[in-house]
């Protein structure tokens, strides 16, 4: 199991000891891997919001359904 550190750790360690294509498979690999630890996480804290913001908007959100993006407020 990666975390964060690790990461963080090898994109400071740079390419010396590998070829780019190398580090950057292996940086993709470990994101890859990181997203998939974070993923179940993700979706129950999108399930929390969502029935959260039914309860706030009843009849706008749908349990089932992806939030509406013009409910939420702007992230960008």
């Amino acid at each position: 199991m990666f975390s964060f550190k690790h990461l963080f750790f090898f994109t400071l360690r740079g390419s010396n000891e590998k070829s780019d294509s190398t580090a950057n498979n292996e940086e993709r690999r470990i994101v890859e891997q990181l997203w998939q630890e974070l993923k179940p996480l993700h979706r129950l804290l999108h399930a929390f919001i969502r029935q959260q913001m039914s309860k706030l908007y009843p009849g706008l959100i749908e349990l089932d359904q992806p939030i509406p993006v013009h409910l939420t407020s702007r992230t960008y």
